[in-house]
């Protein structure tokens, strides 16, 4: 009862006597309802719970600290209209308090003291320690919002540049914690390797990326357009696919960007489209390194027809001529019965 007395300057205190009231319930002694009497007398029993519970804030000794909330607790019994908030926030504050304050980590942190430097300033306190087995916990015994991406997040880049192991073992062992979510960004652990000079760590890790937006611009800042048109293509997003194709344009070399093309029909035919409404020229360039002699031929004819200087023509059917003897007399025969109607 001293720890209390202390705390409040004598026993007349209504949290004083809720806190002797409930070690009388304990032991069953008649006394407890001398003191609960006492109070309710007052109409102080709210006050009594809440001057328990902002004791036990006050202490640092666990022991004294689990009493005066056990004495809370017992007054809430008497209060019809209670929120139960405040007190089960200052419960799970001094469980985390206590932990942070034991030797193993060695934070000498005050309830009060918290409250100027909050519990996300104490969160990145613990990360930067790269105390992540605790900081995680944590953020989530007190549902923190964003917090338990923010301790993944920096989990993970630490383990990029601190690890050892093999890329595939480090690649693993993130997605094994983190799973296959949006809960962090595995572009932006991708990009950390990258900068430590693993880039076929980071490539895998963008394996995992399940954002396409973030994946595909990640991929061409590493000039791995292969992967980058492959991913994009998979996430259906034509926007994406051109825009790794135009990368790939610029900054490939045109034997690698022929190449590619011909590997993914659908980047080829996006191109295709993509030239005929900006430059015929280049469709003609494409068809031609794609050995697709039909469509350069049919090219060809359209222009024929759209076109009035007699030169231009001349080139256009010496072009037609040496498509169609690339092409055979299939082509020529089924381009007769086009016209023919059959």
């Amino acid at each position: 009862s001293s720890g209390i007395n202390a705390e409040y300057g004598g026993s007349s205190q209504s949290g004083a006597l809720l806190y002797d009231a409930q070690r009388e319930f304990d032991q069953s002694s008649h006394k407890a309802n001398d003191y609960m009497q006492e109070i309710v007398e007052r109409n102080d029993i709210e006050l009594a719970v809440k001057q328990c519970i902002s004791a036990a804030a006050c202490s640092t000794k666990p022991k004294l600290q689990k009493a005066l909330l056990r004495a809370a607790s017992y007054g809430k019994c008497f209060l019809s209209n209670d929120s139960p908030e405040y007190f089960v926030d200052m419960c799970k504050t001094l469980r985390v308090l206590n932990e942070v304050q034991s030797f193993r980590i060695g934070i000498p942190l005050t309830y009060q003291q918290l409250h100027s430097f909050t519990i996300k300033g104490l969160i990145n306190r613990l990360v930067r320690m790269r105390l992540y087995y605790l900081a995680l916990p944590i953020v989530d015994y007190l549902k923190i919002p964003g917090g338990q991406q923010m301790v993944l997040s920096h989990w993970a880049m630490d383990k990029v540049k601190r690890s050892k192991e093999s890329d595939e073992a480090i690649a693993n062992a993130i997605f094994k914690r983190v799973g296959p979510s949006d809960s962090i960004s595995y572009a932006s652990v991708a990009n950390e390797a990258r900068n430590y000079g693993r880039t076929e760590l980071a490539i895998k890790l963008l394996d995992y990326e399940p954002r396409s937006a973030e994946q595909v611009p990640a991929l061409m800042r590493m000039s791995r357009f292969t992967n980058a048109i492959e991913k994009a293509i998979e996430s259906g997003d034509m926007d994406l696919v051109h825009t790794v194709i135009v990368a790939m344009e610029a900054n490939q070399t045109q034997r690698d960007f022929i190449n590619t093309l011909k590997d993914y029909k659908v980047a080829s035919a996006w191109y295709a489209k993509w030239c005929s409404l900006t430059d015929t020229q280049k469709l003609h360039d494409h068809f031609y390194t794609q050995d697709n002699f039909e469509a350069s031929a049919l090219l060809s004819i359209k222009e024929l027809d759209h076109n009035m200087m007699l030169d231009a023509k001349i080139k256009l059917m010496e072009s037609i001529n040496r498509h169609f003897m690339d092409l055979g007399n299939g082509f020529v025969l089924r381009l007769g019965l086009l016209h023919t109607g059959n």
